[in-house]
């Protein structure tokens, strides 16, 4: 039986939940203390992050609901609802041409992660700067026949490729760059938190105005626009003033606390 809720609140993790500049790898105890009387008033508590289902950190925490791989994927209550993967022939264009720039890539799905073995080095550099491991879910790219990407993970050296890229995706693919690594995510244009949010909202019966989001990167933006009420956590990418409702602090200061008290939810 379908679980009855009086609405949702969802939360960015990198920046948002945990934060690697500020060295915070884990929820504050404040913060997890917040979700579960969240919870507990009836309140589904759902992650919506760019990241691979299959690579989200132990957060100590119990969630409803997964938005991943930048809304491409979604699960609720342990159901899979929605899974939007990048057309075969789509990657294999792709993968020709970041091979030819020497973009390093990583093709990611909700199980597992296949990585351009050319670009493991700077891969594992890249995710020890997040405490994340090998956990099993990530193997060497061989082959993309029969894989249901969902989005692509690209590494450069200089801005330029990044650029490049973007220029070849056109419309078709969005590329959106990352806070602090020479990377950037590369999915279906017009694929957004927002997008994955409104499934699980339209799969619960829940309206949007019943909706809360906490975000602070560039890929955040739609989530924000879209919900009822958005959050944008400190330090935010600069796009979000336009769209946040609030603005918290940081997460070392509680900011989920913080935002979730001024609406009334605690």
């Amino acid at each position: 039986m379908m679980k009855k809720y009086q609405g949702a609140v969802f939360f960015d993790i990198d920046g948002t939940l945990v934060d690697e500049r500020q060295g915070i790898f884990k929820p504050t105890p404040k913060t997890v203390a917040s979700l579960q009387c969240l919870q507990e008033r009836g309140y589904l508590i759902g992650i919506a992050t760019g990241r691979a289902r299959c690579y989200l950190p132990d957060l100590g925490i119990d969630f409803d609901c997964y938005v991943t791989c930048n809304g491409a994927v979604c699960e609720v209550d342990g159901e899979e609802i929605l899974n939007e993967h990048i057309p075969e022939e789509d990657v294999r264009r792709m993968i020709a041409f970041m091979e030819k720039e020497k973009l390093g890539f990583d093709l990611e799905t909700s199980k597992c992660c296949y990585i351009d073995p050319k670009a493991e080095d700077v891969f594992w550099k890249m995710m020890q700067v997040f405490q994340i491991e090998n956990n099993g879910t990530f193997q060497r790219f061989s082959d993309p026949s029969g894989l249901k990407i969902n989005k692509i993970l690209i590494t450069f050296e200089e801005e330029g490729q990044m650029e490049r890229m973007r220029e070849f995706c056109g419309e078709e693919f969005f590329v959106l760059r990352h806070h602090k690594n020479n990377s950037a995510d590369v999915g279906k244009w017009g694929m957004s938190k927002a997008v994955g949010i409104r499934a699980v909202m339209d799969h619960l019966g829940l309206k949007m105005e019943d909706t809360y989001a906490f975000g602070d990167d560039d890929n955040d933006f739609e989530m924000l626009r879209a919900v009822g009420h958005g959050i944008a956590m400190t330090p935010h990418a600069e796009g979000l003033d336009a769209v946040a409702e609030y603005l918290t602090c940081s997460v070392a200061e509680d900011g989920i606390y913080q935002g979730l008290n001024h609406y009334g939810l605690l």
